[in-house]
C-alpha cells in the first residue's frame, strides 16, 4: 500500500486507550485515532457516543425551533387570530418533539447501515471486512457534531443564519473527511480507496434520486396529458 494508515503511538494502561483520550485525538489527530480506534474496537462507547449526540443534537435543534418562534413570529403567523396561533405553535412544538425522538432513532439504525454498506463495498474492493472496527471508527467520526450543535443554537439566538449555513458547510467538510478516515482505518486500505468506498453509495444514491424524479416527471406529464382541454 502506498498510504498506510498510522498507528497511535501514545502509551496506555491495559494496552488500551482512554475513551477521553481517543475524543481528543480525534480532534487533534483523527488519522492516528482513527487506526487506534479500529486497533482497539471500542463499540460500546462508540454506540454511546453515536446516541448522546444524537441526543444532544436533538434537544438544542427543540431549542432553534423554539427561538425560530419566538424571535420572529410574524414572520409566517401574521394577521392570523390568536388561538389559530397557538393551535399553530402547539403543532410545532409536537412535531418538532416527534422529529427529536426519530432523529435519535434514524441516527443509531443510519450507524449500523452505514457501516453495513461500507463494509461490503470494501470487501466487494478486496478489502478486510471488519465489523466491529467499522462501527467504532464510525462513531467516533461523529464527534463535530459535539461542537456543531451548540455553535448552531448560538448563532441563531444572535439572528445569524446565514452564518450558520456556512459554519454548517465547514462541519458537513470536517464530517465527511473524519469518514474517509474512519473508512481507511476500518477497511486497512489506502486513502484513494477509502474515498471510492465512501463515494459509491453517494453516487448510487444520487442515481436512484434522479430516476425517482425523472419517474415523477413523466407521470405527471402523463397525467396532465390526459385532461381534456376545455
Amino acid at each position: 500500500m502506498t498510504d498506510q494508515f498510522v498507528q497511535n503511538d501514545r502509551p496506555s494502561q491495559n494496552g488500551r486507550t482512554s475513551v477521553w483520550d481517543l475524543i481528543l485525538d480525534v480532534f487533534i489527530a483523527p488519522g492516528k485515532a482513527m487506526a487506534r480506534i479500529a486497533d482497539e474496537r471500542p463499540v460500546g462507547p462508540a454506540a454511546l457516543l453515536v446516541t448522546g449526540l444524537a441526543v444532544f443534537t436533538g434537544i438544542l435543534g427543540l431549542a432553534i425551533t423554539r427561538d425560530a418562534m419566538v424571535l420572529d413570529p410574524d414572520l409566517f403567523l401574521a394577521e392570523i387570530p390568536p388561538e389559530l396561533v397557538d393551535a399553530v405553535s402547539a403543532v410545532m412544538g409536537s412535531a418538532a418533539v416527534f422529529g427529536a425522538i426519530f432523529g435519535i432513532v434514524g441516527s443509531v439504525l443510519w450507524w449500523f447501515a452505514r457501516a453495513a454498506i461500507y463494509g461490503l463495498i470494501g470487501e466487494l474492493m478486496g478489502a478486510e471486512r471488519d465489523g466491529r472496527a467499522m462501527l467504532a471508527t464510525l462513531g467516533f467520526a461523529g464527534l463535530p457534531a459535539l461542537l456543531q450543535a451548540p455553535v448552531n443554537l448560538m448563532l441563531s439566538r444572535l439572528g445569524l443564519p446565514w452564518l450558520a449555513s456556512f459554519v454548517g458547510l465547514v462541519f458537513w467538510v470536517w464530517m465527511l473527511i473524519l469518514t474517509v478516515l474512519a473508512i481507511r482505518a476500518a477497511l486497512r486500505v489506502e486513502t484513494g480507496r477509502a474515498i471510492v468506498v465512501f463515494l459509491i453509495p453517494v453516487g448510487v444514491g444520487i442515481a436512484m434520486a434522479v430516476l425517482v424524479g425523472v419517474g415523477l416527471f413523466i407521470a405527471i406529464i402523463s397525467m396532465a396529458s390526459q385532461i381534456p382541454m376545455p
